[in-house]
């Protein structure tokens, strides 16, 4: 009765094991399909990454904050005044008309893989997006360049 219990617990460690052993090359492969398919992304979502990194660099700032319609806003009262930039406008091209590119900008911007973009948790009025273009989001756009 006691090589009974020994051998049924060697089979479960040995199955164990197995799905160990498996289970993670399972996960790898899964993982790289995964990165490959997040990397294909489309001219228009490159062009707001690249425009995102940009002025990111150009205002020296960790996080840019777009309103809702494409407006970019500063902290900053000087830069406020300033500065009045549209990204819905560079993305798409257009000097009017904002209003009917504010859905598709919105889903192009949401569709981003946070992989290449954060979007930062922030409570502000009218709900603008707070993001982040990330490491591998540089290195994607260095890449593509």
């Amino acid at each position: 009765m006691g090589w009974l219990i020994v051998f049924l617990g060697l089979m479960l460690i040995a199955i164990g094991g197995f799905f160990v052993h498996y289970g993670l090359s399972i996960k790898d492969k899964v993982a790289q399909n995964v990165s490959i398919q997040q990397r294909a992304l489309s001219p228009q979502t490159v062009k707001l990454l690249s425009i995102i990194y940009n002025y990111q660099k150009k205002f020296a700032t960790s996080k840019l904050i777009i309103g809702r319609d494409g407006v970019l806003h500063f902290d900053d009262k000087d830069k406020r005044d300033k500065y009045k930039i549209n990204i819905i406008q560079e993305v798409y091209g257009i000097n009017s008309g904002v209003a009917s590119k504010q859905n598709e900008f919105e889903n192009l911007i949401l569709n981003i893989p946070a992989e290449f973009l954060k979007s930062i948790p922030e409570a502000r009025l009218n709900s603008p997006y707070v993001v982040q273009i990330t490491d591998s989001g540089i290195t994607y756009l260095r890449k593509e360049q």
